[in-house]
């Protein structure tokens, strides 16, 4: 049963996230004025019925245009002038409400996206639309007068700059962020400088000093167990060494170092799976991992192997926790990218429900339910996912199985 609402729970999340990416880029915000304006010109509606079918076709009319407001606010403006001057002349006939809820609005969100020049422009095309009006240019049976067309165009206006006020904001809010942005970038310039300085100052000196002894050690012992022991303590002092150095280089901004070559990588990442089938064995699980390299050149730099020694890290751990006694990891390094298959058996409480079966599944559902509570794999996920790779996991029949493909960078 706990099951089966888990299940459920998990699929009204997955409805809620998908229809939170569709609605994402909706400019929200205008919607909800566009659905104020359409409630005050439902009640303008209310309280001007019009009459026929002529008058009911120019507020459906108006209501479409309205409807444009958020996205298309010049063509609103168009709409509810020309239906405005419509609706003026056939309240000889009868009484119609008018575009002035639309006309306004959309002013206003012109105002707000393109700046003084088209809100200038478009206040003009409705100042002579209601001079037009007043002083009946325009054959109309019930002109508005003069003091009213002046009442209705400072309206206008207040509209037109409430429009600029929240753009003028915006821009001073992006001002304001973008200098503070550049503060805090400068800010993290200088602390990366000193840091870089106080490492260079402190470590490379220790592991060069290191190294020295270790160089100098071999040359003068004889025991071969000794020079093989004090020749392991330079590789690790030149390494940590040449480590820091790039991350000194990091820190001041300098680029990259070239990377390795592939077979010193292939080498990294075996010692990793070695340390850790090691410390499983001895822990009582049964299992280890296969590394196989096809033919490629695809060469790793730091942060590719930061990437791939955290995930086999975090997945290693994994399996230290949930696996009842055995597991299998093969990794496959070729012109594809890096692929890593991890299978092991769960233990008895984890197949109780306190790990979902996902039997029948989709493939990426399974995974969002799996990885839903925990975040080492959610973040190497997420990773391995910007660059365009796979990340796969399913539970069947008390088995945990992970497929992870990472491409190469281009």
């Amino acid at each position: 049963m706990a099951e089966y609402t888990a299940r459920i729970a998990h699929v009204f999340r997955c409805l809620a996230q998908r229809i939170d990416a569709a609605t994402a880029a909706w400019p929200r915000a205008r919607i909800v004025i566009a659905v104020v304006a359409e409630i005050l010109f439902a009640v303008e509606w209310w309280e001007t019925v019009p009459v026929g079918l002529p008058g009911t076709l120019i507020c459906c009319c108006l209501v479409a245009s309205i409807l444009l407001l958020p996205f298309k606010p010049a063509l609103t403006e168009a709409l509810a002038i020309m239906l405005d001057v419509v609706s003026s002349v056939m309240a000889r006939d009868a009484a119609t409400p008018t575009g002035t809820t639309a006309m306004l609005f959309a002013l206003g969100f012109i105002a707000y996206d393109y700046g003084v020049r088209p809100a200038a422009a478009t206040y003009a095309v409705i100042a002579v639309q209601q001079i037009s009006l007043a002083f009946r240019w325009i054959p109309v049976r019930y002109p508005p007068s003069v003091n009213e067309s002046a009442v209705i165009m400072l309206v206008y206006a207040l509209a037109a700059l409430a429009g600029f006020g929240v753009r003028w904001r915006e821009s001073a809010q992006a001002s304001s962020a973008k200098e503070q942005a550049n503060m805090q970038r400068l800010m993290m310039l200088r602390h990366d400088a000193r840091t870089a300085a106080e490492l260079h100052d402190g470590l490379t000196g220790e592991l060069s000093l290191i190294a020295r002894t270790a160089q100098q050690a071999m040359a003068e012992e004889n025991d071969p167990d000794k020079v093989e022991l004090w020749r392991q303590i330079d590789g690790y002092a030149r390494q940590a060494l040449r480590q820091s150095h790039d991350i000194i280089d990091r820190l001041y901004g300098k680029p990259r170092r070239p990377s390795r070559d592939v077979q010193a990588d292939t080498m990294t990442l075996q010692e990793i799976l070695d340390r850790h089938d090691g410390e499983l064995q001895a822990a009582g699980l049964d299992g280890h991992a296969l590394l196989q390299v096809g033919a490629h050149d695809n060469a790793a730099n730091d942060r590719d192997m930061s990437l791939y020694g955290g995930l086999i890290n975090e997945i290693y751990a994994n399996v230290s926790r949930y696996a009842a006694s055995s597991y299998e990891i093969s990794i496959v390094w070729s012109s594809r990218g890096l692929e890593i298959t991890e299978i092991n058996d769960l233990r008895r409480g984890m197949t109780d429900g306190a790990v979902p079966d996902t039997t029948g599944m989709d493939e990426l559902e399974a995974t969002d339910l799996l990885l839903e509570s925990g975040s080492g794999l959610r973040h190497y996920r997420q990773m391995v996912e910007q660059r365009g790779g796979r990340f796969l996991v399913s539970t069947e029949h008390g088995m945990w199985t992970m497929f992870v493909l990472i491409p190469p960078l281009r």
